[in-house]
């Protein structure tokens, strides 16, 4: 069985994010203010800001069950605007309103939310405490963290995604051949592939193994018709939204690392545009190999 978190991000395009708790990312604890309302529902957590300031913020609680996600969007008053989002393990830490730290226990996903931005979240089943503060210098608008179904995702979102069962099928629906490495680091190679006709888009995922036998994605490897994706409307390629300590070019390959290993590379040949996705990073080294085994 595979498993993941999985985020799918969804501006003019679809895309398909794996997202974690974000070491990177620090920051100072949320402080109430009337600015900032926070409403809890049974299914959603509303939110309300008036010219709110750097850091106000609150706590809101959401239990969500299997195959059950987060739903979450933004709408504020201009491109500036983000709102930082701390999810724990409910009951940890005792008080989410004093997180400061990034590898706090029981810290489950850290990330922040763009103006005029959506995504969904395939959660584990559990409770779940969301710490959510102002990360610009201010927001004025709305935004909403809700309880998705399987029924409410499929009404919600056209799943642009193929799957298909071999390399021979990509290249019909996708109109190109996609040549990729049989391992990814300590991962292997899904056995199927996915392939968005209309947006010709190919992808396949890598699979790594715990101790009990389940698989679980942790790497993915993209490939595009360079002239129908433009990263500066579509962002990037991999789908990967999250912040990184260093970005560095290296022989025409755009690298974001953390902690010095590379999380996602990404360029351009001839007429594609590829990128590669590894969860826990790849040495540079390591990475540019599996670059050059990618067609």
């Amino acid at each position: 069985m595979k498993r993941s978190v999985t985020v799918l991000v969804f501006l003019l395009a679809f895309a398909l994010v794996l997202a974690g708790c974000s070491k990177e990312q620090g920051g100072e604890a949320p402080v109430t203010d009337p600015s900032f309302t926070l409403d809890t529902q049974d299914t959603a957590i509303v939110i309300t800001a008036d010219n709110a300031a750097k850091g106000t913020g609150g706590i809101g609680y959401l239990s969500f069950g299997e195959n059950e996600y987060m739903n979450y969007h933004l709408d504020g008053e201009n491109d500036e605007e983000v709102l930082r989002v701390v999810i724990f393990v409910n009951e940890h830490p005792d008080n989410p309103m004093a997180y400061t730290d990034p590898d706090a226990e029981g810290c489950y996903l850290d990330f922040t939310v763009q103006n005029s931005t959506g995504g969904l979240i395939a959660m584990e089943p559990g409770d779940y405490a969301f710490n959510i503060s102002v990360d610009s210098d201010a927001f004025n608008g709305t935004g909403a963290f809700e309880v998705y179904t399987d029924d409410d995702v499929n009404a919600t979102i056209a799943n642009p995604w193929t799957t298909v069962a071999s390399v021979d099928q990509v290249d019909i629906l996708c109109g190109f051949p996609f040549n990729t490495p049989e391992t990814l680091g300590d991962m292997h190679r899904d056995s199927e592939y996915n392939c968005a006709e209309e947006l010709r888009i190919a992808s396949v995922s890598y699979l790594w193994t715990d101790q009990d036998g389940s698989e679980w994605i942790k790497g993915e490897i993209r490939k595009a018709v360079k002239h129908l994706y433009d990263p500066e409307q579509y962002g990037s390629l991999s789908g990967v939204w999250d912040t990184y300590d260093e970005e560095k070019e290296v022989d025409g390959v755009q690298l974001s690392l953390i902690d010095g290993l590379v999380r996602v590379a990404e360029w351009e040949s001839d007429n594609f545009r590829y990128s590669i996705w590894c969860q826990d990073g790849l040495p540079e080294e390591e990475m540019m190999a599996a670059v050059e085994q990618v067609k």
